[in-house]
């Protein structure tokens, strides 16, 4: 996948996930603050990203998301680092 995809889907994720305008997924939104979400909720999304992609997010970076950039950002490197390899 390219960048592009990843921030397409990751987004389409998160705004179904949460029942949320896609609008409103942007990088500076907080999980927490403006979607209300929970460590399970996060999960959930972490999961079906990860089903979609075959990008795996360890517990540690799961627990350094805090924003839909953090998420995207990890993302990217994550699969920027299954492609080098």
């Amino acid at each position: 996948m390219d960048s592009r995809q990843i921030d397409e889907l990751g987004r389409r994720v998160i705004a179904e996930r949460l029942d949320v305008d896609i609008s409103d997924v942007v990088d500076e939104a907080s999980f927490i603050e403006d979607f209300d979400a929970d460590l399970v909720e996060l999960q959930d999304i972490v999961l079906y990203f990860e089903c979609e992609t075959g990008i795996q997010i360890t517990d540690r970076e799961l627990d350094s998301i805090k924003t839909v950039g953090d998420f995207m950002r990890i993302a990217k490197n994550k699969d920027d680092a299954k492609q080098d390899s």
